[in-house]
C-alpha cells in the first residue's frame, strides 16, 4: 500500500493538449512555419518546452537560435493565455479531495515550466494541499532524471518504497524506475497504454478513483 504520491500534471491531472496545440500553432504561424496537427502535438509533448520546440520545427530549422526563439515565444504565450482550454480530467478533483481527507502527502512533478505549472495548479486545484509543485527551472534537471525524484521524496518526507508516481508517459515511468518508485500509469493521457507497459508500469488505471485503492 502506498503512503505518498507524486503526480504528473499534463495528461494526468489536467487535459492541457488543446492549449498546447493552440499555443504551438500560434507561435509557428507567427514565424511562417508549418502548423501541426493535434495528434502530432500529442506525441511531441512530455519532455519539456525546449524539446517540444525542436520537434515541431522543420528539421532544417532546428538550430539552437531558432529553437530558443520558439521556446521563448511558447513560454510567453503560455504565461499570458495558457489555460483557455485546459480542464481537469473527469474524476480527478474527487480523487484529490479523497486523498486530502486521508491526509496522503501529495505533490506535482512536471516537465512544464515552473511558473506555468504553479499557475495551473493554483487555478484548478486551489483547495488541494500539495506539498510542492516542481516544474522545469533553469539550472535544474527534469524528469526522468533521478535527482528530481530524490528532491521530490525529500519534499514529501517519504521513502521510495511506499511512494508512487502517477503519470501518462514513458518519461513518468522512467522517472519512477530511476527513483525506485511504484509506477502507476494512467490510460486517459497522451500516450498509448503500450508505451506505459514498455516502460515498466507496475499497474495501469483506467479511472482516477482506482488510485484510491492503492493507498
Amino acid at each position: 500500500m502506498l503512503k505518498a504520491v507524486i503526480f504528473d500534471l499534463d495528461g494526468t491531472l489536467l487535459d492541457t493538449l488543446g492549449d498546447i496545440h493552440r499555443v504551438a500553432n500560434l507561435v509557428l504561424k507567427a514565424q511562417d512555419f508549418p502548423l501541426k496537427s493535434l495528434d502530432f502535438i500529442r506525441m511531441a509533448v512530455g519532455s519539456g518546452v525546449g524539446m517540444l520546440s525542436r520537434r515541431i520545427l522543420p528539421e532544417e530549422n532546428r538550430d539552437d537560435d531558432t529553437i530558443g526563439g520558439i521556446t521563448e515565444a511558447i513560454e510567453e504565450e503560455f504565461f499570458q493565455n495558457g489555460i483557455l482550454l485546459t480542464k481537469p480530467y473527469p474524476g480527478i478533483p474527487e480523487m484529490l479531495y479523497s486523498l486530502t481527507e486521508k491526509e496522503i502527502p501529495m505533490m506535482v512533478l512536471t516537465n512544464k515550466p515552473q511558473i506555468s505549472a504553479e499557475r495551473a495548479v493554483t487555478r484548478f486545484f486551489p483547495d488541494i494541499p500539495f506539498k510542492c509543485v516542481l516544474g522545469v527551472r533553469p539550472g535544474f534537471p527534469q524528469k526522468p532524471d533521478k535527482r528530481v525524484v530524490v528532491e521530490s521524496l525529500r519534499v514529501l518526507d517519504a521513502p521510495s518504497s511506499t511512494t508512487g508516481i502517477v503519470g501518462d508517459s514513458d518519461i513518468d515511468m522512467q522517472a519512477g524506475t530511476a527513483g525506485g518508485l511504484h509506477r502507476i500509469g494512467v490510460s486517459w493521457g497522451y500516450r498509448d497504454v503500450s508505451v506505459l507497459k514498455a516502460n515498466n508500469a507496475d499497474i495501469i488505471v483506467d479511472s482516477p478513483l482506482e488510485i484510491l485503492d492503492l493507498l
